[in-house]
């Protein structure tokens, strides 16, 4: 077999392992670009370089492993909580925040400040579908912001 047609075989074979899907978070978020090979989740990564979507429980991870394309999760979350603030050891005036969506979710977020003004960037591979859990998430990590930078 000339090389081009075990190059096509190869992807052929390999292309299921290899899909990216999204998985919607019941009326909350949706995550794009997730791949599964063999017994393995893996989340895309901001920048190609940064994980900044995890999951908290194993329970979810093995329902993740089960999910068929289209995943959709049953769980919705409710409350954003901050887990944790630090400033960013690359760039003044910037912050690392991670969120915990409980049970299951931590999303990391960058946060700007130029001036007196705030900005955070969400992950670029998470999709809010419900615009009050997004403002909430903004509204806990602003908060969290104002108290480390006192």
């Amino acid at each position: 077999m000339k090389r081009t047609g075990w190059v096509f075989v190869f992807v052929w074979l390999l292309s299921p392992a290899l899909h990216a899907w999204d998985v919607t978070v019941g009326s909350s978020f949706k995550i794009l670009d997730v791949v599964r090979t063999d017994a393995k989740i893996v989340f895309p990564l901001e920048r190609k370089k940064y994980a900044n979507i995890r999951v908290l429980n194993r329970a979810t991870y093995q329902e993740l492993l089960r999910c068929a394309d289209p995943c959709k999760l049953v769980e919705n979350v409710e409350t954003p909580r901050v887990a944790q603030v630090r400033p960013a050891n690359t760039q003044q005036n910037m912050w690392i925040a991670q969120v915990d969506y409980l049970p299951a979710w931590r999303l990391t977020f960058l946060v700007f400040k130029k001036g007196n003004n705030y900005s955070i960037r969400f992950p670029e591979h998470v999709e809010f579908l419900n615009q009050v859990l997004k403002e909430r998430t903004q509204e806990v990590i602003l908060q969290a912001i104002h108290e480390e930078d006192k």
